[in-house]
Parts: C-alpha cells; sequence; structure tokens
C-alpha cells in the first residue's frame, strides 16, 4: 500500500512525527504484511506492518471455513469432491491460532530476540559438532562413484561449503526499541546480497549461494526443526 497509509498506521500506533518521516518506500509485501525502507534516527532500518481490514477478512475466512460442511450440506453438494473439499476446509481452519498469530508483531519481536540468543549462544557450537561428524561421511560419498546416500558432486560441494564456512555466522534482525506495537515492528535492516540474487548471477555466484544453502542454510534449519521446535520454534521459510 501506499506510503502516506503506512505513515497513518504508524502514527495510529503511537510513531512521532519525526519517526514517521524517515519512513521510505515498500519493499515487499505478503498476505499478512508489508515491508518498507526505514530510516530511524540515521539508523538504516525497515518496518513491518500488517493491516487492521486484512486481519478482519482472515477472521471471516476462518470462520467460513470452520461451517464449510454445513455450507456444502446447505448448496445440496455431497458427492466426493465436496466431501474432499470440506476436508480440506476443516484442516485449514485448525490452523487459524498460528495464522492468527502473524499479525501480532510484538509476538514476532519476541521471536527476534529468541533466535538471536539462540545463534549467539547455541548454534556455533551445534554446527561445529555437525561438521565433525559430516565430514567423514562426505569424503567418503565424493571418493566414491556411486556413493551411498549423498550423490559424488553434492558431497564435493558439501565438502568445500565446510572447509569455507568457519567464517560464516548467523545474524537475526534486531528489534529497535521503542517502535514496536502489535501491527508494526521496525528492526535493523540487514545487508549483503540475497541468496536469489546470487542465484540468478554467473555460475560463481550461483556456486556460492548453492554452497550457503548446503553447508549452512540447510543444517541451521534442520538443527530449529529437528532441536528447537518442542522447546523454542523452528522456521523452516528461509526468504533467501
Amino acid at each position: 500500500r501506499p506510503q502516506h497509509a503506512v505513515r497513518e498506521l504508524l502514527r495510529q500506533h503511537g510513531w512521532s512525527d519525526g519517526s514517521c518521516a524517515g519512513l521510505g518506500p515498500s519493499l515487499n509485501a505478503g498476505t499478512v504484511a508489508q515491508v518498507n525502507e526505514l530510516n530511524l534516527n540515521g539508523t538504516t532500518a525497515v518496518v513491518k506492518v500488517s493491516w487492521p481490514d486484512t486481519k478482519r477478512k482472515f477472521v471471516t475466512d476462518f470462520r467460513l471455513f470452520s461451517h464449510a460442511r454445513q455450507i456444502l450440506q446447505a448448496l445440496k453438494l455431497n458427492d466426493e469432491k465436496a466431501h474432499i473439499v470440506a476436508a480440506m476446509f476443516d484442516a485449514v481452519a485448525k490452523s487459524e491460532s498460528s495464522v492468527m498469530a502473524e499479525f501480532d508483531l510484538q509476538r514476532e519481536a519476541g521471536i527476534l530476540q529468541m533466535a538471536a540468543a539462540l545463534c549467539a549462544q547455541e548454534w556455533d557450537a551445534s554446527y561445529r559438532s555437525w561438521q565433525r561428524e559430516m565430514q567423514p561421511l562426505l569424503q567418503s560419498a565424493a571418493a566414491s562413484e556411486a556413493g551411498r546416500n549423498i550423490p559424488p558432486d553434492l558431497a564435493l560441494l558439501a565438502t568445500v561449503a565446510l572447509q569455507q564456512s568457519q567464517g560464516w555466522r548467523v545474524r537475526v534482525p534486531e528489534p529497535c526499541v521503542g517502535h514496536v506495537t502489535t501491527a508494526c515492528l521496525a528492526m535493523t535492516r540487514a545487508g549483503g546480497q540475497s541468496l536469489k540474487d546470487l542465484l540468478e548471477a554467473d555460475p560463481a555466484g550461483q556456486q556460492e549461494a548453492a554452497m550457503v544453502l548446503i553447508g549452512y542454510a540447510v543444517p541451521f534449519m534442520g538443527w530449529l526443526l529437528l532441536c528447537k521446535s518442542s522447546s523454542h520454534m523452528a522456521h523452516a521459510d528461509p526468504h533467501p
């Protein structure tokens, strides 16, 4: 949505005129929220906003999903396809609490802080342990033409990635204190090149992106899913 609409929402949530003056153009938008550039007291940042009318539409949609079977019956739709559609709507309805939580940007700010603490305190040691376990497996697969569980070409790429990963780190955007509400979240902006840009670049860029994905991003997401999803969180949508 246009900048003036974003600026008005920020004001409604208590942002000062000075903070609103740093609002820049939209960078991207998703189903729940959009992200704009932000210059906050000289700091390069971004602001994520969620829209009240979008939230109301989601609530309405979930009410319809919860009554899908009754609606189909009222329309006298009772064939196999109708049952499949009703089952799909039932499945979607069960995710209501998780989906609606996406509109709470104060909650998201807390998760960013939790993720930063995990990366600072636990991830490096876990990754080094994973490296030690993987290196003999990769070397064995790379030396074998057939490969057992890992294709030799992939094993060779992953081996090179592990050798180059000593300086790689996970950095999590930090919420900007005083600029976080339920519908507005200002955070520091990640720099550098996106994996998407690298994958669309020359062969050297594509190889670099592949190494980061295979040698670092995939292990990180696996660690979150397998080791932290029950006690902390799991984020499996990396937005490369």
